[in-house]
This record gives structure tokens, C-alpha cells and sequence, in this order.
């Protein structure tokens, strides 16, 4: 139909946007709590260097490690020009002439 689909790729962009966002500030709490904080316990006495170092490995190196391993898979995800012709091939046999702008 020739129809502009980019405001549909930008909304679902922004909604795993804001549900990353919003799963990251719900287990945030969690996981200091998985790391052994209390704040009841510790308000006074300061934090034990254990319980940092927890708090350090769950919420830095954790996910510096998971966007590592995003980077790998992305990295060795092989697609190749053939493959993009293809693809553009039976797009234009579904909808049409498509632009090479892109």
C-alpha cells in the first residue's frame, strides 16, 4: 500500500525502550537486596566491603558482561549482500518497486 512505516518502527523502539528502562529501576532493588543490603542493618554500622563488592558485581560487571555477550552474538549474526537481495526481492514481489536510498 505504500505506506510509511517508520513511526511503527520508532513506537515499538521506544516501547522496549521504556520497559528496559523500566525492568532495570524494578530490579535494581532486588538485586541490593540479593546482594546482601539492609538498610536497617547497615544505616548505622556503614556497608561491609562484601556487600559492596556484591553490589559492584551485580549491578556494573553483570551487565557489562550481558551487553558483551549482545555484542559477540551480533558481531557473528552473518548475513551477507546475497542475503540482503533476497529479501529485498521478495519485499518488492509483496509491495512493489523499492527505493535505493537506503
Amino acid at each position: 500500500t505504500r505506506e510509511r512505516r517508520e513511526g511503527s518502527y520508532t513506537s515499538v523502539f521506544s516501547w522496549f525502550n521504556k520497559f528496559a528502562t523500566s525492568l532495570a529501576y524494578g530490579l535494581s532493588g532486588p538485586i541490593v537486596v540479593l546482594a546482601g543490603f539492609n538498610v536497617d542493618v547497615h544505616r548505622e554500622a556503614g556497608v561491609p566491603d562484601d556487600i559492596l563488592w556484591n553490589m559492584r558485581l551485580l549491578l556494573a560487571i553483570l551487565p557489562l558482561v550481558l551487553v558483551g555477550f549482545a555484542l559477540y552474538f551480533s558481531r557473528h549474526y552473518k548475513i551477507t549482500r546475497e542475503d540482503i537481495a533476497e529479501t529485498k526481492r521478495l519485499l518488492e514481489e509483496r509491495r512493489g518497486e523499492i527505493s535505493s536510498e537506503s
